[in-house]
């Protein structure tokens, strides 16, 4: 609207034409720090209001590709090499304990990724010059000079090493072992290019450790605390009906059940309201219980709480008063899509990440709730590494020492800090500078 104004454009002379100058004086002229994503957001919701506004020029602008997608479809390669792919997917899948090819606790999640990792690594190849043609099996990309070219593409894309990228590349040493049955010698050069790209990594990521910091400041702590209640406080005083407001809540009780259950994205979406949520009947009382069994977790350890009583209540009213308007039909899924089906774990993550900076300025990603809990707990005791290893869910207490030595290392600066405070003998202001006795604690 500013950049038409400056121009003397009115609203019904906005063109194709227009957008276009737009994009253009942002790229040029303007100190926006990103002015592709800018661009597109502004096209998107220039065909929204044109929708939802009567008043609105009934423009539809075309709306640039925001993402860096780049793998080509299944189709795109040889029946074979599909063919290939599908039976070593399915038989990864296999959980019948009497089959041959049994492999326990593969979950349809694991699936999902191993085949999209198959289709990007195949693209890699194709892109670094290998003819897709001739990519006739699996066994084509567990050559030892494919999967470095394949690898290679992955890493001058990301600019180093990745967890992904050593994902794929353990990935291809599966495929070499125990799929293509490559020689020793093959497979060994390839579980080369899986020890070398490992990420070696202790503890939080920097990105983390850097967000982290935002919960020293209490009142950040407490607007997340209470980010649920507050937004159904605001939702019961003036409920519009509209099914955004349903779905403004949804995401506050997932909030809200991160908060009290720091559990992993997939077992969030994946809640089951007949399976997960367990009422207990207690006198006449009830009480909610969160439980997870062992198979369905990533560390194949089972997840069970009580839920807090403030919990419980806000989930029976989302339940109760605006689930039937995120999805009519009827659905197990406590955050069910439009289509009453289990909503995808990462644009969940990303609807949440984006829903928390709206409501309270906090930037944060959904694991980041897993290293708030590992904080909160060990600035007010900071010896109890067992309670956090616990909520955790880790197998030992040196994984969450590894993963959580930092914070301890925050609290141990902090006593010591207090004891050369104590030994000072002036005061910093100015108008208070005279020797004092340090303290003999």
């Amino acid at each position: 609207m500013s950049f038409c104004s400056a121009a003397a454009i009115e609203p019904g002379d906005v063109t194709p034409a227009t957008l276009e100058q737009f994009r253009e004086a942002l790229s040029n002229d303007s100190i926006v720090p990103n002015p592709k994503q800018l661009y597109r957001t502004t096209c998107v919701i220039w065909n929204q209001a044109s929708v939802e506004i009567a008043a609105w020029p009934k423009l539809v602008v075309p709306v640039p590709d925001g993402s860096r997608r780049y793998a080509l479809q299944w189709t795109d390669f040889p029946p074979s090499f599909q063919s290939d792919a599908e039976k070593f997917l399915t038989r990864s899948a296999n959980q019948d304990p009497f089959a041959k090819d049994y492999a326990p606790s593969i979950r349809d999640s694991t699936v999902a990724m191993r085949r999209k990792q198959i289709l990007q690594i195949g693209t890699a190849l194709v892109l670094a010059g290998f003819p897709t043609g001739q990519i006739v099996s699996l066994a084509t990309l567990t050559e030892p000079d494919n999967a470095k070219r394949a690898l290679r593409f992955f890493l001058d894309r990301s600019g180093g090493k990745t967890k992904y990228l050593h994902q794929q590349a353990i990935l291809l040493k599966t495929i070499a072992r125990h799929w293509a049955e490559a020689p020793d010698e093959q497979v060994e050069i390839v579980a080369g290019f899986a020890s070398n790209l490992r990420v070696k990594q202790t503890g939080m990521t920097d990105k983390n450790r850097a967000r982290l910091r935002q919960f020293d400041n209490i009142e950040n702590v407490l607007a997340l605390a209470n980010l649920a209640p507050r937004v159904f406080h605001e939702v019961e005083q003036a409920d519009d009906g509209h099914r955004r407001t349903a779905l403004r809540v949804m995401l506050a009780v997932a909030v809200e059940v991160l908060l009290v259950a720091p559990m992993r994205i997939d077992n969030l979406a994946g809640l089951d309201l007949d399976r997960h949520l367990v009422q207990v009947q207690i006198g006449r009382s009830t009480t909610t219980h969160i439980v997870i069994p062992a198979a369905e977790t990533k560390n194949k350890r089972p997840f069970e709480l009580e839920l807090p009583e403030i919990t419980r209540r806000l989930i029976s009213i989302y339940r109760q008063t605006y689930r039937a308007r995120i999805a009519p039909a009827e659905s197990c899924w406590l955050f069910p899509n439009e289509t009453a089906r289990r909503r995808s774990t990462v644009p969940f993550a990303q609807s949440i990440a984006a829903f928390i900076e709206r409501e309270t300025g906090i930037k944060m990603n959904v694991h980041l709730f897993r290293h708030l809990s590992a904080k909160l707990q060990l600035e007010r005791h900071p010896a109890d590494i067992e309670t956090v290893r616990r909520v955790l869910g880790h197998s030992s207490t040196v994984t969450t020492l590894r993963a959580y030595a930092d914070l301890r290392t925050k609290g141990a600066f902090d006593r010591y800090g207090a004891i050369i405070s104590s030994l000072r003998q002036y005061d910093t202001e100015p108008s208070r500078r005279e020797p004092r006795k340090p303290s003999d604690t």
